[in-house]
């Protein structure tokens, strides 16, 4: 009888035991679904947040694209022309091979170019893939007038038709003709691609199996035209056509009323002039009197090219205007 009311109090007591784990395996299970639910919560909270932040970054970046080409609108305002702010230049690279180190060399390069011109990197866009383009915004170290912008814009292309550099006038315009020398170093494995500075560009394509190379600065007409169809600053062999071929009529058109004082028509690489067997006089010049003074388009002097050591902006979200 002894034995079986130890063996029936030890059996009472392991009951015992078991229903007070039991019960505190419930409250343990109670608590983690709480701590799962709180774990829940949070996590919800940070998804609202993080798409909260997505969306106010997305505003962000459309109110400064909006404020870039505001800029670029005023920039080039026929109205605001002979008012000194710092200008916004649109500067791009497309190439028709999706080629990253190559678009990457050639952006580069054409950056390089436009600080040699007294202006600095503002804003770039990331590069889209598929084909090659990106998209940069250079602004003017100091305040220019339009005329000024004009005046190195015409420095740049006198530069970029120069087949040598060796006796260039000044030392800033050895500079522009080394920057813009490397632009077209990078052109060289181009098929096809176009470039842009301002109203400056560059396209690269093959005709009848040739490449031809055409450095083309456009009127405020035309520069209306590439705006209305943003698809011809992808399409090389349309652009070469629609801007480049009929330069003869262009550079007539250039000799009236809109021609820039001063201006020389831009020569095509490698496309021999119909009316005389010898190719265009600035595809064949050595020396160009790179460094003279020219009138702007109200028939002042435009002032000489003073360069302040400009500073790249690569991240575009801090720069002040």
């Amino acid at each position: 009888m002894k034995w079986f009311r130890s063996a029936t109090e030890g059996s009472a007591h392991i009951s015992d035991l078991i229903e007070k784990l039991t019960s505190a395996q419930a409250e343990f299970r109670r608590r983690l679904r709480q701590l799962e639910t709180a774990q829940e919560g949070e996590a919800n909270a940070r998804l609202q947040l993080l798409d909260r932040l997505q969306g106010v970054e997305r505003e962000l970046h459309e109110s400064w694209r909006n404020y870039i080409e505001l800029l670029v609108v005023l920039s080039e305002s026929e109205s605001l022309q002979g008012e000194r702010f710092r200008r916004i230049l649109p500067a791009s690279v497309y190439l028709s091979s999706d080629t990253p180190e190559l678009g990457r060399k050639l952006a580069a390069s054409l950056d390089d170019l436009g600080r040699k011109l007294g202006f600095e990197v503002l804003r770039e866009e990331d590069a889209q893939r598929g084909s090659w383009w990106k998209r940069t915004y250079q602004r003017a170290v100091k305040a220019m007038t339009r005329p000024e912008i004009q005046h190195r814009l015409r420095q740049a292309e006198r530069a970029l038709e120069m087949k040598h550099i060796d006796k260039v006038q000044s030392e800033i315009d050895l500079n522009v003709a080394s920057a813009a020398a490397k632009v077209k170093e990078a052109l060289d494995d181009v098929d096809h691609g176009i470039i842009a500075l301002g109203s400056l560009f560059g396209v690269k394509t093959v005709i009848d199996g040739k490449p031809r190379l055409a450095i083309v600065s456009l009127t405020q007409e035309q520069m209306q035209k590439v705006r209305a169809n943003p698809e011809l600053q992808m399409d090389p062999l349309k652009f070469f056509k629609t801007f480049a071929s009929s330069k003869q009529s262009t550079m007539s058109d250039r000799s009236s009323s809109t021609r820039v004082a001063g201006r020389k028509p831009a020569a095509i690489v490698g496309v021999k002039n119909k009316r005389s067997k010898k190719p265009p006089r600035y595809a064949e010049t050595q020396e160009i009197p790179f460094a003279n003074e020219e009138k702007d388009d109200a028939g002042e002097a435009a002032p000489p090219l003073a360069l302040p050591t400009p500073t790249s902006q690569k991240n575009p979200g801090t720069e002040n205007t």
